[in-house]
């Protein structure tokens, strides 16, 4: 009898041990340690926007601020019903020799849309990407439970966590891990005034801002060992044209929305070169014979649904002069755009640094840098002084949000105490 009585409490012994490791690997990952090595975690991350996805494993040091991506497959959203079954596709793509060697500790999501939790702090995470609404409610209402369940079934593992977000917070997070890209610094002021660039603190409010397919914009508080990040839906608030040119944009939009709202993003976004250079189009009595033959194609399609003529239209800007339509379209968004970086930064009050991310800016760093971007930046009567004051920074590294949605699964909490955006001297 004393046998079996001893047996069974070195079963249980053994049972809670096993408990107790488990419970403290979920806590090292949750707070980014374990993993392929001291501080290193293996995630699947992605960022999921209404148009494209871009779905990844990576391994994320911390601590050495390292980031080494195994695997990435980018995938049309709208041929799926739901991000569940855009990771079942995913899953399939990948190939048989990493199963073994990267297998997921935690997994984070970037998403083009608002999210929210339920049940308190460590409640439930939802989030809806409304360009997809046409696809079905999976796109409206996408579960950090529901995925968490599916990821550890497809890779055959237990996560510590899945996180969602914002993919603008996500931006926020993948400054840590900013790298220079085409022989430019990852970060490249834009204050005429190089006095201002060192005044960089991540202690105080920080702010982010960028052009992509829409217009992403979020915010930070707090000490710089845990900043509070803020996401914002900024970029569907009302355009306010500020010029007798900014009302024939208003009115010429306003005409093709449902209502009378007319959002900032439709203007300020690649999506929106397109709907600026078609708006003038018409304004200028421009014919599309008149145009060079591959806008002409581009513009055609896009018409139809097709993807956004921003690229087109910078190529030909390039070989153009300064007067014709499509220099005439980005000389206009540029000075709109930093009339929104502005418009922004009297919100939230950055004072601690502004940064201009996304892929239309990082492409176009020369026009970012220009006298209209910086003048219209300003262009807020008695508050031009005060917005002078704040260090604003062109991120020039284009997968700022993949790498943040890889942070974000790494570690719940974000510092930035080290980030030094400018060169000192």
């Amino acid at each position: 009898m004393c046998r079996l009585v001893l047996f069974l409490l070195s079963v249980m012994w053994v049972f809670v041990g096993c408990e107790r490791s488990l419970n403290n690997r979920a806590l090292n990952l949750a707070q980014g340690k374990g993993g392929a090595g001291a501080e290193t975690v293996t995630v699947l991350a992605g960022d999921i926007g209404g148009t494209k996805s871009l779905v990844f494993l990576a391994r994320v040091n911390l601590q050495s601020q390292t980031f080494e991506q195994a695997h990435s497959h980018r995938l049309v959203s709208a041929n799926f019903s739901s991000l569940q079954d855009l990771l079942e596709a995913y899953r399939k793509l990948l190939p048989e020799e990493l199963e073994a060697d990267w297998v997921p500790q935690a997994a984070a999501f970037g998403v083009a849309g608002p999210v929210t939790t339920r049940g308190g702090s460590n409640g439930v995470m939802y989030a809806a990407i409304n360009n997809l609404k046409h696809k079905g409610g999976g796109w409206l209402n996408i579960s950090s439970a529901v995925l968490k369940s599916v990821s550890e079934r497809l890779f055959k593992t237990e996560m510590s966590h899945l996180v969602l977000l914002n993919d603008f917070a996500a931006n926020f997070y993948g400054l840590s891990l900013a790298a220079p890209a085409g022989g430019s610094p990852a970060f490249v002021s834009l204050n005429p005034n190089s006095g201002v660039s060192s005044r960089f603190n991540p202690s105080e409010t920080l702010a982010i801002v960028g052009a992509g397919t829409g217009l992403g914009q979020a915010y930070a508080t707090g000490d710089c060992q845990k900043k509070l990040v803020h996401a914002t839906e900024g970029g569907h608030a009302s355009f306010a044209p500020a010029d007798p040119l900014g009302v024939v944009l208003l009115e010429g939009l306003r005409s093709r929305v449902q209502g009378n709202h007319v959002a900032v993003e439709q203007i300020v976004s690649g999506n929106g070169i397109s709907n600026i250079f078609d708006v003038l189009l018409t304004h200028n009595g421009v014919s599309l014979e008149e145009l060079p033959e591959q806008l002409q194609s581009a513009h055609k399609k896009w018409k139809n649904g097709g993807p956004f003529i921003a690229g087109e239209i910078s190529a030909v800007a390039q070989t153009e002069g300064s007067e014709t339509l499509s220099n005439q379209t980005l000389n206009i968004f540029f000075k709109l755009y930093g009339a929104e970086v502005g418009n922004y930064a009297l919100k939230v009050m950055p004072k601690g640094g502004i940064f201009v991310a996304g892929g239309v800016a990082a492409k176009n760093a020369e026009r970012m840098k220009s006298r209209d971007f910086w003048e219209s930046y300003l262009d807020k009567g008695p508050m031009a002084a005060l917005l002078a004051e704040i260090p604003v920074y062109l991120v020039t590294d284009e997968e700022l949000g993949l790498k943040g949605a890889a942070v974000a699964a790494a570690s719940r909490q974000l510092n930035l105490c080290e980030l030094r955006p400018f060169a000192p001297n």
